[in-house]
């Protein structure tokens, strides 16, 4: 499963990109403001397709499940530490 962008989910005009950031193209310009509450929730949908449509409470279910994933598996196989991942 791969994630999507602001653009593919409504959330963003696509007029930047980052490609253009990273070729320093990207020109300053005025946008509509972004409460931090709304910015908090597009950071914790984090563009995974099955949160687009669902709470804020069920996107951050995902997110935490995701974490968890990678804490309990993926980090041990790096290295093939065991570590307590409640630190």
């Amino acid at each position: 499963m791969y994630t999507m962008s602001l653009y593919e989910s409504g959330d963003s005009s696509g007029e930047a990109s980052l490609k253009d950031l990273f070729e320093n193209k990207v020109k300053k310009k005025l946008v509509k403001k972004v409460e931090l509450k709304r910015l908090a929730e597009l950071i914790v949908k984090g563009g995974w397709p099955e949160a687009v449509n669902i709470s804020v409470n069920g996107a951050m279910k995902i997110t935490r499940s995701y974490i968890e994933a990678v804490l309990d598996k993926d980090i041990i196989e790096i290295d093939g530490v065991n570590r307590d991942k409640q630190k």
